[in-house]
């Protein structure tokens, strides 16, 4: 019985986290059902992702790509931005003919007629990208792990808290619509200025007074100002309004990290009486399954008091086949088109953030280690 329903959990996206566990099994499989995903890309000289040439079978998609370096520049500023996540859903949109991007191509295959870029297990049903060879597979599996790492709230809710954030510093920008080299930094935060104190950290405003904690792991030295960062691009740039930047980081999802390899960062820089906003964006990129899976120990077991998803617990060995079935694409982008394993889920997830001001450092206890501080996992075994 407990495996049954551990693997009703699995299979039920969000409705986890809306109806009874009993109710959502026999309603939804989603996941059964779910067949969309691929990533990844060589990365070029300067340590972009490199386009699409228009070559392949045309027949097959257009691939949807991110927009290329500009040629020209058209702006005199060096404005600096910081912006905090206001929004955020790794939730594949329903609707395929929505006009925002859904993700991207990460890996120049659209599978499905296309080969898969990488050796799927052998009981995984076919990872079929979405339109435009959109690599998305991981999607609805995060959303279901952010519903079970906390039950009472979803990411959103928690944004609009203070309780964890995610901040994008831009440097350099000139302010135009194309600018040939910016930079960018990836901050985690532990919440709102005032969560240090131990007390409720205050609800951000979006009014540009906001100051948000900065993780340790985002810093240098772990410590600042100044606020050196761990993620960074150097050579991200602004086309036509538009962000383009490649930066690996680890997403924030309450207590647990999902780390992304081989990623993309896109959002549509809008002008506003405060600065600026930033709509449409874009995060997509390979979540290790290695990583992803030893991560999860931090989870309780939702039928196990006390338990957590690692070792032995059936639900997480449901998790776990789960996670494994679902990975279509390699972490390192250097093994793509080959003949080895898939060890990583294509993920693409969409956000909105506002004005925000970097405020102190502020770090977490060490993670929970149920199974023990050497505890790791992955597909292989």
């Amino acid at each position: 019985m407990a495996r049954s329903v551990a693997r009703c959990v699995w299979g039920s996206v969000a409705i986890v986290a809306a109806f009874a566990l009993p109710l959502a099994c026999t309603l939804f499989n989603p996941l059964e059902e779910y067949e969309r995903g691929s990533a990844t890309t060589d990365a070029g000289a300067d340590g972009a992702l490199p386009q699409d040439d228009g070559g392949g079978d045309a027949a097959s998609c257009a691939r949807t790509r991110w927009p290329a370096r500009p040629t020209v520049e058209d702006g005199a500023e060096n404005v600096e931005l910081i912006q905090a996540l206001a929004t955020f859903s790794s939730e594949p949109d329903p609707d395929p003919g929505a006009s925002v991007v859904q993700g991207y191509d990460l890996d120049g295959v659209c599978t499905c007629p296309e080969a898969e870029s990488c050796k799927p297990r052998a009981s995984a049903r076919p990872h079929c990208d979405g339109p435009g060879g959109v690599d998305n597979s991981g999607g609805e599996l995060l959303t279901t792990i952010a519903s079970l790492v906390d039950r009472k709230a979803d990411t959103n809710s928690r944004l609009r808290s203070g309780d964890y954030g995610l901040l994008f510093r831009v440097r350099g920008y000139n302010g135009g619509a194309n600018d040939r080299e910016v930079e960018l930094a990836v901050f985690l935060s532990n919440g709102t200025d005032g969560i240090q104190d131990g007390g409720v950290p205050p609800p951000p405003t979006y009014d540009g007074t906001d100051r948000w904690t900065l993780d340790p792991k985002s810093l240098a030295g772990g410590a600042g100002p100044p606020y050196v960062p761990n993620f960074l691009d150097a050579h991200a740039y602004v086309a036509d309004h538009v962000l383009v930047a490649t930066v690996d980081f680890p997403i924030r999802l309450g207590r647990m990290t999902i780390d992304l390899s081989g990623s993309v960062v896109t959002g549509t820089l809008v002008k506003d009486a405060l600065g600026y906003h930033v709509d449409d964006g874009v995060i997509a990129g390979r979540a290790p399954t290695r990583a992803l899976l030893t991560n999860l120990s931090v989870i309780d077991d939702p039928f196990v008091p006390g338990g957590h998803l690692c070792g032995t617990s059936v639900t997480y060995l449901d998790a776990k086949t789960k996670v494994c079935e679902t990975a279509d694409i390699f972490s390192d982008l250097k093994q793509d088109n080959t003949s080895a394993p898939c060890d990583a889920l294509a993920v693409s997830a969409h956000f909105t953030s506002k004005v925000a001001q970097l405020g102190g450092v502020f770090g977490l206890p060490p993670p929970i280690t149920p199974c023990g501080p050497q505890w790791v996992d992955d597909c292989s075994n």
